[in-house]
């Protein structure tokens, strides 16, 4: 289950060249990475156990939280090798493994932070399964002040 890491597209289709990097709050490591085994991936909710739901806002107190885990945050160039991975081999691809797997339909990657260029809010990149869209995958954009739960797993090194 080892994926090459792609270099992020801006595209019309999904966000445009005018989005940006917030790159003081890149996650170095997971630019840095040239595969990914996602074996050996964890998933993880940036919450505590005792935690249900949060406000408005929770995306930056996952953020804070998942950082202090010391954990690499996959971002943008991960995103980019899942999709690619998946829009080449669709039922084979490492997204339907992790579904069939794990019943992982939902994953966010803070390991970039974007700036949305109309709002000023700032938001990660996520890949979603919903059966509604015949069992199809797409990609997703959320606001770090979006309400948080801790079904929003989000996609992390293995290892602290």
């Amino acid at each position: 289950m080892i994926v090459a890491m792609v270099p992020f597209s801006f595209n019309s289709d999904f966000i445009d060249e005018r989005w940006v990097f917030v790159l003081e709050e890149r996650d170095k490591q997971s630019n840095a990475l040239k595969v990914v085994d996602f074996s050996k991936t964890k998933f993880v909710s940036g919450f505590h156990e005792e935690d249900k739901e949060y406000a408005p806002g929770a995306g930056e107190v996952k953020l804070a939280r998942l950082r202090e885990t010391g954990r690499i945050l996959y971002g943008a160039t991960v995103f980019e090798g899942l999709w690619q991975n998946y829009l080449e081999k669709k039922k084979t691809s490492v997204l339907e493994i992790l579904f069939r797997e794990q019943n992982i339909t939902f994953m966010t990657f803070f390991g970039d932070i974007f700036l949305d260029p109309v709002s000023q809010k700032r938001c990660v990149l996520a890949l979603c399964r919903y059966d509604r869209n015949g069992g199809e995958w797409r990609k997703d954009i959320y606001w770090l002040d979006f309400t948080w739960s801790n079904k929003h797993l989000t996609i992390a090194s293995n290892s602290a």
